[in-house]
């Protein structure tokens, strides 16, 4: 009898113990930092504090800067780190307030990392003046390696042509293009220097541009052939640059053969514009027959694909064009 109430006993002991192991587990399973698994992104609880532990104003003061900038260049880089703008604006701001004027980059990387901070919170004007105090920081003492400087020299680009600054979006590229003839892939090179010359026609250095595009044309038809889709940029920015200039012959070549690769490649919107541009430049050419049979055509094209918003278009072309012919 008593061996039998020890028993008892010993299973209740064991049947509570299991209750409080359980609830524990339970208790420490909810108190774990959830590790983000996007790119980086803002949050009000970042797991970049849970990495790093918040910077508080009186440890700003016990670090030093720019060891403290290259770490938050890295963990911002990172995109398993979340992090929160007002948090690092702020830590920005104290630690700009500890630089050692003779401590080499530290204010070129302050500079760079409100920028890409203030970029994240889509405040890209709000960070251009920071941007172009890098990009002139890195043409006279680089600190940004070539990585580094193409994806730099390529999100200012974006930012600069947004509020239609060309020449530091010009600069900018111009960065990337020597960047990305160190690291770069063939592709890359292209794409930039294709920007390039794209914000080189926007500065009205139309002679610049069309010469970079012909390259551009070039290099792109060995790298990927001469049928491919990728070279409908290429070709209607060097129809542009030749337009401009008064090239017309040079311009209809570069539609046509885009029309023909839109034909290709079953490209409606690049089909549809190469034949409103090839309408538009008959017209201007003084003949009116072959504008209006281009322009017939598109709309025939349309019609065929039954697409509503394709016929508008090419409605409202055929519309503009007949109003031209009876002005």
């Amino acid at each position: 009898m008593h061996a039998l109430r020890v028993a008892v006993i010993a299973i209740g002991l064991a049947v509570l113990l299991t209750v409080v192991i359980v609830w524990i587990a339970r208790m420490y399973k909810t108190k774990q930092p959830k590790h983000p698994s996007r790119s980086p992104a803002v949050s009000d609880v970042s797991t970049f504090e849970a990495a790093v532990g918040p910077v508080s104003a009186d440890s700003v003061d016990s670090v030093d800067p720019l060891a403290r900038l290259l770490e938050l260049k890295t963990l911002l880089h990172d995109p398993q780190q979340t992090f929160s703008i007002s948090q690092t604006l702020s830590e920005l701001d104290r630690l700009e307030t500890q630089l050692d004027p003779l401590q080499p980059h530290a204010r070129s990387w302050l500079l760079y990392l409100r920028n890409f901070v203030l970029g994240k919170a889509d405040r890209y004007e709000e960070g251009l003046p920071c941007a172009i105090a890098s990009l002139r920081a890195q043409q006279q003492s680089p600190f940004l390696s070539d990585n580094e400087a193409l994806n730099f020299g390529w999100q200012l680009a974006e930012q600069a042509k947004h509020v239609g600054d060309w020449s530091t979006a010009i600069e900018a590229l111009r960065l990337s293009v020597a960047a990305s003839d160190a690291v770069g892939t063939p592709n890359q090179q292209l794409a930039i220097r294709e920007q390039l010359a794209f914000c080189l026609h926007e500065a009205e250095a139309y002679e610049q541009a069309m010469e970079l595009n012909q390259c551009v044309l070039k290099e792109g038809e060995q790298l990927l052939g001469n049928d491919s889709d990728k070279l409908f940029t290429v070709l209607t920015n060097l129809a542009q640059n030749a337009y401009v200039l008064g090239l017309r012959e040079l311009a209809q070549n570069c539609l046509e053969r885009r029309l023909e690769l839109a034909q290709k490649h079953d490209c409606p919107d690049q089909l549809d514009d190469s034949l409103f541009q090839l309408s538009m430049l008959a017209y201007e050419s003084g003949d009116s027959e072959k504008a209006l049979a281009l322009m017939q055509r598109r709309l025939s094209l349309a019609q065929s694909s039954q697409d509503l918003h394709r016929i508008t278009k090419a409605q409202d072309g055929l519309a503009i064009l007949r109003e031209k012919l009876q002005a």
